[in-house]
């Protein structure tokens, strides 16, 4: 496994507005707007996560869920993939002792789930059934559950996936679903959406630096120049 190195990696929310994947790509590629840290983005309880392959998803999500494990916290790193063969042996960080302990006490637990387009190359309905699988598991603790899914762009479906997200994993009694008039006007999505932004060049530079790369700004030059 790679060593992680810490560029504090920022988020940017995808508005709500956008209809399919291509609508988001095309937001992605050309919205500026404020930036999110991990720090941030902890708070919510529902999140996707998307980024092109190769972008940092993967290595994220698990250090961030080891790092929230190491300070005690229930933390825990799942492949998508995994969830619906047995459950009890999908864990990456953390394990089968600690998610029973938080499903009988009274604490918040943070699920770092991994990733939809790997759990789709196995068959259409994978993360369908992953997901019905995993909400099942957590049941008695999901409205104490933070669920963070990463998937590239074009593999998150806009408005089928936050439908299912909000069938099988709702928060019930929250804000999210109070207000409903009599008329059953529908409750607005608990689901929130990020893109993991790309690396500015002071973040690459910090990133090659801890590669021992000798001459940082040489090698940035001879990227922007390529553009790659």
């Amino acid at each position: 496994m790679l060593n992680y190195i810490e560029v504090d990696r920022q988020f940017l929310a995808v508005s709500k507005d956008k209809n399919d994947s291509q609508d988001i790509e095309n937001y992605l590629k050309f919205n500026t707007g404020q930036s999110e840290s991990w720090d941030s983005i902890l708070s919510e309880y529902r999140c996707v996560v998307l980024a092109e392959a190769g972008a940092g998803k993967t290595i994220e999500f698990r250090e961030r869920a080891s790092l929230m494990k190491s300070k005690g916290e229930y933390a825990f790193f799942i492949r998508i993939e995994d969830v619906d063969r047995h459950f009890y042996e999908s864990f990456e960080v953390g394990d089968d002792e600690a998610f029973d302990s938080w499903l009988d006490l009274d604490e918040e637990a943070w699920f770092f789930l991994d990733s939809v387009d790997e759990a789709l190359l196995t068959s259409p309905r994978a993360f369908e059934k992953s997901i019905r699988c995993f909400a099942k598991a957590i049941k008695r603790g999901q409205l104490r559950a933070h669920i963070y899914i990463s998937s590239r762009p074009y593999s998150w479906r806009v408005k089928t996936d936050q439908e299912l997200m909000d069938e099988v994993l709702p928060l019930k009694g929250s804000d999210y679903q109070e207000g409903s008039n009599s008329n059953d006007e529908k409750s607005p999505s608990a689901l929130k959406v990020y893109s993991l932004r790309p690396l500015d060049r002071e973040k690459i530079a910090a990133y090659c630096q801890e590669k021992g790369v000798k001459d940082t700004d040489q090698l940035l030059d001879e990227v922007e120049s390529i553009d790659l």
